[in-house]
């Protein structure tokens, strides 16, 4: 079981696969007069049992040319506890082999699929062949099959398929082509390393292993954050203040891909927000980034005398001599939010403002209103300070002409 191992190789030997060192191993002997050394194994002990699924191994050989060559240079996958010797000969039914003499100097891979049982715990290469089954060639200079190893590796199949991915126009996908992979894409093979990707679509890549053909697909989804700001249903996050205690809904629409969050929260539907202070919206695409946001501040309205604030006319006299010629509310505090609906004795109004600033200059429809007593709605949120309070209200003007 023990084998030459060779860090920093001399000269007379080949230079390893990569790396630094290699290993070697007698694999046969042809001659069968005893004492003669037959066999030696190189065993692997694997970091945890195999799982029952496919697998694929793969190991690099180099061949003496006046060596004796077999075709026999194998992998096994076992259970070191199972582990039978005939003499020098591991008895086992090999996972790898190769079927044909290998050309000598040079390094040759040795690999294919196989289908683990699931309790395998070391790898193992050697010759697991008796010796009246071995084929080989034979040469004048000696018995002795001693060649070099290098690149033992093992592999999940189902591991080396690549997950589903996205990607936004022209950005690119690294196509990792270590583990003996190669790909095809819309029908043509693909080099290893990065590919820009211009044009949104879907895109299907096949993934081949060597010796072993096609085992899975994935797809390359790319988009365009263009189309996709366009698709998106921008005004229904529209930053505001609101009462707390009257409570805010928020509808959220459905967007494709698109999720809403407060904060690290995720939220769906019909938002309903009643607390103090701001609460920040955001709505976010996986790959796009943030499409909108709005900020919603949650203020204390609760009802408080505060009569200074503000005052409000009990009449007023359009005549344009320049001396209370306009209906208007004087705001004493900083105003928050505001709402003025005037009405005459029929019912019809006659002047809205959401804007303190904006006065009523005693016109109904275009025309000068006539006088008399009209009705006003006022509600007023003030922001005093670190307070924050609402004024509603009715009263009367006078309109004097």
């Amino acid at each position: 079981m023990n084998c030459d191992y060779f860090g920093q190789n001399p000269a007379i030997l080949p230079t390893p696969h990569s790396g630094t060192g290699l290993s070697s191993c007698v694999w046969f002997d042809s001659d069968p007069t005893p004492p003669n050394v037959t066999r030696e194994y190189l065993a692997y002990p694997l970091e945890a049992p195999l799982r029952p699924e496919r697998y694929y191994g793969a190991f690099w050989i180099y061949t003496l040319p006046f060596q004796v060559i077999t075709q026999n240079y194998q992998l096994l996958l076992t259970n070191s506890a199972g582990l039978v010797f005939d003499n020098d000969v591991l008895l086992a039914v090999p996972d790898l082999s190769n079927t044909e003499f290998l050309p000598t100097g040079q390094w040759v891979k040795i690999g294919g699929c196989f289908e683990a049982d699931g309790d395998e715990d070391m790898l193992v290469l050697g010759n697991f062949t008796p010796d009246e089954a071995t084929v080989y060639l034979d040469t004048v200079i000696g018995f002795t099959d001693f060649h070099f190893v290098d690149d033992v590796s093992l592999y999940q199949v189902a591991s080396l398929v690549p997950a589903d991915t996205m990607l936004l126009a022209g950005q690119s996908y690294f196509f990792d082509t270590t583990a003996y992979r190669s790909y095809q894409l819309e029908g043509s093979l693909v080099s290893g390393g990065p590919m820009i990707f211009e044009d949104p679509g879907i895109y299907e890549a096949i993934v081949f292993l060597d010796e072993c053909g096609q085992i899975g697909t994935f797809t390359i989804e790319v988009q365009d954050c263009s189309g996709v700001v366009s698709r998106f249903d921008d005004s229904a996050l529209v930053s505001t203040d609101y009462c707390a205690e009257d409570r805010l809904s928020v509808v959220l629409p459905v967007a494709e891909e698109v999720e809403y969050y407060i904060g690290q929260q995720l939220v769906a539907g019909t938002l309903t927000l009643d607390t103090l202070g701001e609460s920040s919206i955001y709505a976010i695409h996986p790959y796009c980034g943030v499409l909108d946001s709005a900020v919603y501040d949650g203020l204390d309205c609760s009802q408080v005398e505060q009569g200074s604030c503000y005052y409000i006319p009990n009449a007023f006299s359009p005549n344009g001599d320049g001396v209370n010629d306009r209906f208007l509310v004087q705001g004493q505090c900083q105003v928050q939010s505001f709402h003025l609906e005037i009405f005459d004795r029929w019912g019809s109004q006659v002047f809205i403002s959401n804007d303190i600033s904006n006065s009523w200059d005693g016109f109904c429809r275009g025309e000068a209103c006539g006088a008399g007593v009209y009705t006003y709605f006022l509600s007023i949120t003030f922001r005093d300070g670190l307070a924050t309070f609402r004024q509603t209200g009715s009263g009367e003007v006078h309109l004097v002409r």
